[in-house]
């Protein structure tokens, strides 16, 4: 069974999307880079070693608001340039859904939540289950993705090889 010693998550949202990294007991959050060029420049760093990359997958909008139908685009691009860019550096990935990650860390779906509720809740309890000084909101989602990395790595590799791609 193979040790991965870089866990990465991708939270791909266009406005409020992060990369979380952990690598040896150790967090590092940054903004969603802007375009293939900079998401490669961003993972570009790990080439060579043992890396899995988490990506959020991305569902389909249904919808005639043009404003969200940009921010889907927008979400859809960054997620296909991420899978684009784990490819082209031979990293193994999995396609998380968001239901899939937190219902394994036992994050509720709270039905007709606000989004700033929603951010503002996952952000706490990022803030609770890592040792990072300081979080942002952006991030929490990445943040989660990289720990249920973490987590089902250790403890459910069946769930593991079912994700990977």
């Amino acid at each position: 069974m193979k040790k991965y010693d870089i866990i990465i998550g991708i939270d791909p949202g266009a406005s409020s999307g992060a990369i979380g990294v952990y690598r040896y007991d150790h967090f590092g959050l940054e903004r969603m880079p802007n375009g293939f060029l900079e998401i490669m420049d961003a993972l570009n760093l790990y080439r060579g070693k043992n890396v899995v990359v988490f990506i959020e997958k991305v569902g389909h909008f249904r919808g005639e608001d043009p404003v969200k139908k940009f921010a889907i685009a927008k979400l859809e691009k960054n997620f296909n340039e991420c899978v684009n860019v784990c490819q082209a550096l031979g990293f193994d990935y999995c396609l998380v859904p968001a239901v899939t990650w937190q219902r394994f860390l036992r994050i509720p779906n709270i039905k007709g939540e606000e989004y700033e509720d929603r951010k503002t809740r996952f952000w706490k309890i990022a803030q609770s289950k890592t040792n990072l000084a300081k979080i942002y909101k952006y991030a929490a989602d990445a943040c989660l993705i990289t720990l249920f990395g973490k987590h089902v790595l250790e403890v459910d590799r069946q769930l593991f090889e079912k994700l990977k791609q």
